[in-house]
Order: C-alpha cells, then structure tokens, then sequence
C-alpha cells in the first residue's frame, strides 16, 4: 500500500520526471476558452497531463488511486491555508472570499450555496471546472463524478481554515453531463 502511494507520487509529482521537467519549461496559459502552449493554442497542458495520468491509474487500480487522489488533495488543501489560525465564519459570504485562494490551481471559481436551515451542510458550486471539462472532451461523457483530487483539496483546506473535521462529496459533475460541478460539505 505504501509502495503503490510512493510510486504513484513520485511519477506524477517528482520534479525529476521528465514529463514533469518538459511541462515546466513551457509557458502554459489559458484564456478566451483556450489552451496556450508558448503562445499557441495547444492540446497538452497540465489539466490534460492530470486527466490522462488520473485515468491510467483508475483503470490500474480504481480502489487505491481514488484513496490516493482524496489524500493527495486533502494533503495540500492544508497546505494552501497554510499556518495561519483557523477562523470563525461567520457567514457564507465570507467563507466565500476565503474560498477564492483555492481558484489558483486552475479547476474553475467556487461559490458557496446556502444549506438552508442546516449550520453542519453546505454545497459548493463550480459551473467553470477545466479538470472536469477537459475530462468530458477527452474521455466523453463519465459514468461518475471525476474530481476527487479537487474534492480532497477542499475537504483538507476548510478543515484546516475552520479547525473542524468535514467530509465533501461531489454529488454533480459536468464530466457526467451536468450543469456544474456541486459538492456537498458535512461538517461532523
């Protein structure tokens, strides 16, 4: 089981890597709908090196590579809050602009939607998710919902910036054909 997570981390995340190596010497962009390699519009970026190695270790094994992925997203969410003290929201607006640092890893902007009555639920929203948009166009429409990574990253990042355990589970998904991506937060 450890040998299967160090692998696994070590050819999608070693800087040594030569996939890894030829990726970070281009300049990759996105804007106006578009991948940009070096200024031209291109097919292989990082969201499309994610989609393709995530798939390829699914169908290795779907068990271990989904634990893995949650982990690995849960790992840096906690990273990207950092050291800071965790915080007390107050209301979802603010919870809101907190949310807004994780926009820097490219899988689209979330809102946050009221749970109605219910402190403990609450939903995420993401109409713009290039990791599950890119997941439909190269692989067609999925049976399942694709983001677990993503999922992860925002469990690790609301329970360190709230000091509180929580679990999220995306429950729409554009790479299935819906509108958005919408993930369902449950704090214990």
């Amino acid at each position: 089981d450890n040998l299967f997570r160090k692998v696994n981390l070590e050819m999608i995340m070693s800087p040594t890597s030569s996939l890894i190596k030829s990726l970070f010497k281009r300049k990759l962009d996105f804007k106006d709908g578009k991948f940009y390699v070096d200024g031209v519009p291109g097919l292989f970026t990082a969201i499309y090196v994610l989609v393709i190695l995530d798939r390829y270790f699914l169908n290795k094994n779907k068990i271990k590579y989904i634990k893995l992925l949650k982990e690995t997203g849960f790992f840096q969410g906690q990273l990207t809050y950092g050291k800071s003290k965790s915080i007390k929201i107050v209301s979802t607006k603010m919870l809101d602009k907190y949310l807004k640092k994780l926009n820097v890893y490219g899988f689209g902007n979330f809102c946050i939607l009221s749970s109605g009555k219910s402190k403990n639920l609450f939903f995420i929203e993401n109409t713009t998710n290039n990791y599950s948009k890119v997941s439909r166009k190269i692989f067609g429409k999925s049976k399942e919902c694709v983001d677990l990574f993503l999922s992860g990253l925002i469990e690790g990042y609301l329970s360190k910036l709230l000091d509180k355990s929580c679990s999220v589970k995306e429950i729409q998904c554009i790479a299935r054909g819906d509108q958005k991506c919408l993930f369902e937060i449950k704090f214990n």
